[in-house]
């Protein structure tokens, strides 16, 4: 009963943030709600999380440098969350005004009959779905559903709103995932976090635990894998890099995939770590204790 008055409350306070940030014009909602997240994100115990990631992986970091990037990682979380309700409503005209587009596949991801389009929890992810439906792409996207069932229901009434099947993740996911590649649906997923039942490899020169869903997906049914980097520019101005086909050839294996996948994130996030979500335990537990 407690957990879902709590869970009812933490709802009802979504909704009311989301509403006020709908109320407000897209940059200054993004604006205060990343400033709003970059005051009280210290205050989180996953910021020792973002601490200890960037220990791994920039080791030559000053404390610092790690907290000015902790810092900005925290606004940018702020905006994405501040900007949702805006997305969700936004003309194509102002889309195009906010998102510029580089397409480095040479429109291949438009060109194909099923594809996989994979991401990281990088810039703002949530505005790729909306990119998709703008070019008229059906999109089967694969998610882990929230701890709170009724912020769940939220978030997944507003992608709902692009047309957006969404396939929770789990054993039952795959089979929903091979009907939505039979129906020609583009199937999308971020692959940058830990997964308990991945395989290892490496991330940021560590073991990491990643699915090989995409890589196993891409071998038995012969189809392409897409990378999409969302990079904020500044303020709610982003830009969505698409990037060459990773084509799975019989002389690879699913580790080798995967690899290239990971290697892929890792470019990026080196770019502007400021960007990527570090308040996920993305490689053993073991590294996190104290």
């Amino acid at each position: 009963m407690l957990k879902q008055i709590k869970y009812l409350s933490e709802a009802l306070l979504a909704c009311i943030y989301f509403l006020v940030c709908y109320l407000l014009p897209l940059e200054v909602a993004s604006s205060l709600s990343g400033k709003l997240l970059e005051i009280i994100g210290c205050l989180f115990k996953a910021n020792k999380v973002a601490y200890k990631n960037l220990t791994l992986c920039f080791p030559n970091l000053s404390e610092q440098e790690k907290h000015k990037i902790i810092k900005k990682m925290w606004n940018n979380l702020g905006r994405v969350i501040g900007e949702i309700p805006h997305w969700q409503t936004m003309s194509s005209k102002k889309f195009t005004e906010q998102v510029t587009i580089c397409d480095y596949s040479n429109g291949g991801f438009q060109k194909v009959k099923s594809a996989l389009f994979l991401s990281a929890h990088y810039g703002n992810w949530e505005i790729f779905p909306r990119f998709l439906k703008e070019n008229n792409l059906n999109l089967s996207l694969v998610y882990r559903p929230a701890n709170n069932p009724f912020v769940d229901y939220i978030i997944s009434r507003a992608r709902h709103k692009h047309g957006i099947l969404l396939i929770k993740k789990g054993i039952g996911g795959i089979r929903k995932i091979m009907e939505s590649l039979k129906l020609g649906h583009l199937i999308g997923m971020l692959v940058d976090q830990k997964t308990n039942d991945g395989i290892e490899v490496p991330f940021f020169n560590l073991p990491a635990r990643t699915t090989s869903a995409p890589a196993n997906l891409a071998l038995k049914f012969n189809i392409p894998i897409y990378l999409a980097c969302v990079t904020r520019i500044r303020g709610a101005q982003y830009k969505i890099e698409i990037f060459p086909a990773i084509i799975a050839s019989t002389e690879e294996n699913t580790h080798s995939i995967t690899s290239r996948i990971n290697l892929k994130m890792e470019q990026w996030i080196r770019k502007d770590p400021t960007q990527w979500f570090w308040v996920h335990k993305r490689w053993d537990k073991k590294l996190y204790y104290d």
